[in-house]
């Protein structure tokens, strides 16, 4: 029963990402290149692309170890009060 449950997780997480991907590829070629053409590639590659930048961006501009850090530390540190 397990391996139903962690597999069905496994499909909705996969289909979640892939269309979150095939999405900012779509909405990328719509507004900035104006391109009507129907293939399914390019909204990928657009989307990768896309998404791969803005993780850069985000990660260079904040550091998200440094917040997880103090989050986690402070959880134990309730707990154990």
């Amino acid at each position: 029963m397990l391996l139903y449950f962690n597999l069905s997780i496994y499909i909705l997480l996969f289909s979640f990402f892939s269309l979150s991907i095939f999405g900012y590829g779509y909405y990328l070629r719509e507004i900035i290149f104006n391109n009507k053409s129907k293939a399914i590639g390019e909204n990928g590659l657009y989307g990768f692309i896309s998404l791969y930048i803005l993780s850069v961006i985000f990660h260079f501009f904040f550091s998200f170890k440094y917040i997880f850090y103090v989050k986690y530390f402070n959880f134990w540190i309730t707990l154990i009060n």
